[in-house]
């Protein structure tokens, strides 16, 4: 299996967080995906990507509201089109103050073109330390959020987008944010 490095952020831009809302808001951090061209006349070929994968690793800090913080839900787009979700995950009640969380997930060209399909699926986990000094892990999973052929997606690849993460908090207060601090993505052969 070889890998070949396709974006590495580690720079936390000022929009990297976000903080004190209730809207869904996009990481500034984003990758730029392939469009099926030929990459010299820019005329497009049927099928050209089918079958790359894309492993994306997501890091960074989390801080929470006490007693009442409320959801958080995680999205993978693909332009405008969402790949991948969590379920709301349930923040717990004791305050979390920049308690680490990560995210894996990868994305597959599952066929390319106008009609194209993207399988998504990912798991994570936040730190929710509890100011114990032990770790007490909140796993999540990312899961596909299509409806054709086992969740696929269908996606128009001969466009230019970008794979970009989102967040969403159920309740709008200034200790709940979420910083992502690192992404990086690679393609697996």
């Amino acid at each position: 299996m070889g890998y070949r490095l396709l974006l590495a952020e580690n720079t936390v831009q000022a929009a990297n967080v976000i903080a004190n809302t209730v809207t869904e808001t996009a990481f500034v951090s984003a990758l730029p995906v392939w469009q099926n061209l030929d990459g010299v006349s820019n005329v497009a070929i049927p099928g050209s990507n089918a079958g790359r994968m894309i492993k994306l690793k997501c890091f960074g800090y989390i801080s929470s509201l006490v007693t009442t913080p409320g959801t958080l839900t995680l999205k993978l787009k693909w332009g405008a089109t969402i790949i991948g979700q969590t379920a709301a995950i349930q923040l717990p009640a004791a305050a979390m103050v920049n308690n680490a969380w990560e995210l894996d997930a990868f994305i597959l060209i599952v066929e390319a073109w106008t009609s194209g399909r993207i399988a998504c699926q990912g798991t994570g986990w936040m730190d929710m330390g509890l100011n114990s000094g032990a770790a007490a892990m909140l796993p999540f999973a990312m899961l596909n959020v299509g409806t054709v052929k086992t969740g696929q997606v269908v996606v128009n690849t001969t466009l230019a987008a970008s794979i970009t993460l989102t967040a969403q908090f159920s309740i709008a207060n200034a200790a709940n944010s979420i910083t992502l601090s690192q992404m990086i993505a690679e393609e697996v052969s």
